[in-house]
């Protein structure tokens, strides 16, 4: 049973996170949580793939690969590795011998670790690494040391790193001359909101909105807007007339809810 939109009234005082229309938009990434909708023209752009968090999903990736055979890719995320995944393993066939662990759930941690290392030896480079402002620790890499490891021109970015994406905006305005697009996942936007707004500005000096997706899984804060979005970007063009936006933020041929248990949130915008 397909679950009926929740409706959300995003106020005028925030129009502009409406996406502008005409755009040729498509999924990558797996179901549910772990997709983003971004524009075929950045995939068609970009030789390079730069991801900050994949946690033990990397669908996206493997997406724009299947897009862009020969793609390039870089991921950063301290969180994960063989090692923690194998961990991972052993921790769960212990809990398995008490009868605290399902056989199935031992197979897909151990089908998580095949997967890494078939992706993260052929296609792709994983660091080790937290995406920071600066060094606070040996394990810490900064925006200026990822670009220093690669000389492409044409990167796309996929951010999802738990709101330290607020801390990384103007270090990657330094290099928005070699970004074709970006996807990002903002985090708690209501508390955060002047900082929100204020790294969506500088974020359209160089790049359009072209979809902006809430997370189903998170709250709304008090205007109606949701506390989580993934918001696509792709570089400006020059386009002749007048922008059109879209009023309705929700696309049903290519959205999911990030929680298919929940519906889904519907911005409308008063553009």
């Amino acid at each position: 049973m397909t679950l009926q939109p929740i409706i959300l009234n995003i106020p005028p005082n925030l129009s502009a996170l409406a996406p502008i229309a005409g755009h040729d938009l498509v999924r990558l990434g797996g179901n549910n949580d772990g997709g983003y909708v971004i524009a075929k023209e950045s995939i068609d752009s970009s030789n390079f793939l730069i991801a900050m968090g994949i946690s033990a999903d990397w669908s996206f990736e493997e997406s724009f690969l299947a897009h862009r055979p020969g793609l390039q890719i870089q991921a950063y995320d301290h969180t994960i590795s063989k090692r923690i995944f194998r961990r991972s393993i052993r921790h769960g066939v212990r809990r398995w011998l008490i009868g605290k662990e399902s056989s199935g759930e031992i197979l897909r941690r151990i089908g998580i670790l095949t997967s890494y290392g078939k992706f993260f030896s052929k296609h792709a480079q994983h660091y080790c690494e937290r995406v920071h402002n600066r060094i606070d620790s040996i394990n810490d890499v900064t925006i200026q040391r990822i670009f220093q490891r690669t000389d492409s021109s044409h990167i796309f970015l996929k951010i999802d790193i738990e709101g330290s994406e607020y801390r990384i905006i103007d270090d990657l305005m330094g290099f928005a001359n070699r970004i074709e697009g970006l996807a990002i996942e903002f985090h708690e936007t209501d508390p955060y909101r002047s900082i929100f707004l204020e790294s969506i500005k500088k974020l359209q000096n160089y790049f359009d909105i072209v979809h902006l997706h809430a997370n189903n899984d998170g709250p709304i804060a008090s205007d109606n807007l949701p506390e989580t979005l993934e918001i696509s970007f792709a570089r400006k063009r020059t386009i002749g007339g007048d922008l059109e936006y879209r009023q309705n933020s929700l696309l049903q041929d290519l959205d999911q809810p990030n929680n298919p248990n929940k519906p889904q949130y519907q911005l409308i915008f008063n553009c």
